[in-house]
């Protein structure tokens, strides 16, 4: 059996938890599948725009309809983070 280099590996470019991490190759694909509505795509990207506090990324996917992104952004509103709030009322 020949042994897949760790790029091409099935868990290259996952956490511990097997979630795919900030810097992955995957990100580019995850992206592709969020914007074809695939729900655990869109929970990743909210889980890592999350993590990173990007609130860009978090209004997007709100404002695209996820719930868990709206509440990602009402979390870091409560947490004090400039700007969730303008994810949530549509103010920019």
């Amino acid at each position: 059996m020949t042994e897949r280099p760790a790029a091409e590996s099935a868990t290259a470019g996952r956490g511990t938890a097997g979630r795919v991490t900030a810097g992955s190759a995957d990100l580019a694909g995850l992206r592709i599948k969020g914007a074809d509505g695939e729900l655990d795509a869109i929970a990743s990207l909210v889980e890592l725009a999350g993590e990173r506090g990007d609130l860009d990324v978090l209004r997007r996917l709100a404002a695209a309809g996820s719930p868990d992104a709206a509440d990602e952004l009402r979390r870091l509103a409560g947490a004090g983070s400039h700007g969730a709030e303008e994810g949530l009322t549509g103010e920019a």
